[in-house]
């Protein structure tokens, strides 16, 4: 018994060496393992994947509405879409609000929820290179960046170059706050009519908005980081199987945030043009 107690005094303290800043994976820590079952590495990795053929599910139903023969609707920017691409778009980009929000609320739902969010994912920013021609180069090199980064991320990992340990976290924690209150911030300013237009004229240089972009991949690269490491933790110390889809679902979910920001920035770096 007082063994017992050791090593769960032992895997204690190794779960709250480092706080990850994700809350899907700082969920994770606190679930007791109470079903007998372990998390493994295939486990995590085969629920990503599903997510990941999600993403692609979601961009060919895209492709399938943009092929379909309707009137197109084209205006003087460039734009070049169908009606149920334009109601797809509108959908897509509710869920991607929604679904996370249910999927953290209620945990059980990760699977169904999480595809949701990765579908719609998919869907949106196909329909967006097919809508905004503009861009559509801008997106698919976001795409490769992020997958280039993303290994490059583990690499780094597994050689153990960059140490994930509290003080790193912390840093994260920090950094994220900072970037969540200043957008928070800046979006209250624009319903105060006596700010309205002074936060319209700062925000619609594009210098802010790449300075805004790359803090966004910083933060969200060491949110990889951090998830990386809690994954590793929360595996060594055993936790249940049940919460791989949660561990999949939060590598993933900072992965698409860290594309989203690349797109943000690759879009500025045109509009400079």
């Amino acid at each position: 018994m007082t063994l017992n107690t050791l090593n769960n005094q032992t895997r204690t303290s190794t779960a709250t060496k480092t706080k990850g800043s994700n809350p899907f994976i700082n969920s994770v820590e606190k679930t007791q393992n109470t079903d007998g079952t372990r998390a493994s590495f295939q486990g995590v990795i085969a629920k990503g994947i599903v997510f990941v053929i999600a993403i692609v599910i979601g961009a060919m139903i895209e492709l399938f509405l943009n092929a379909l023969p309707m009137q197109q609707i084209i205006n003087s920017d460039g734009m070049i879409a169908n009606a149920a691409q334009l109601f797809g778009l509108a959908s897509a980009s509710i869920l991607v609000v929604v679904a996370p929000i249910i999927a953290f609320v209620a945990k059980k739902t990760t699977p169904v929820t999480g595809s949701i969010f990765c579908a719609s994912v998919g869907f949106m920013y196909t329909a967006l290179a097919d809508i905004l021609v503009k861009y559509r180069s801008a997106i698919l090199l976001a795409l490769v960046i992020t997958v280039a980064i993303f290994a490059a991320i583990n690499l780094v990992y597994r050689t153990g170059i960059i140490k994930v340990n509290r003080k790193f976290a912390s840093v994260v924690t920090v950094l994220f706050a900072t970037f969540l209150i200043a957008s928070l911030l800046v979006a209250a300013c624009s319903f105060i009519p006596a700010l309205s237009g002074v936060t319209a004229l700062v925000f619609s240089s594009p210098l802010v908005s790449i300075s805004l972009s790359v803090l966004g991949i910083i933060v969200a690269t060491l949110f990889i980081f951090t998830d990386i490491d809690k994954i590793h933790k929360n595996i060594e110390n055993g936790v249940s199987a049940k919460c791989e889809w949660t561990m999949a679902f939060s590598i993933i979910f900072s992965v698409i945030w860290l594309f989203m920001q690349i797109v943000s920035f690759i879009m500025n770096i045109v509009d400079l043009k």
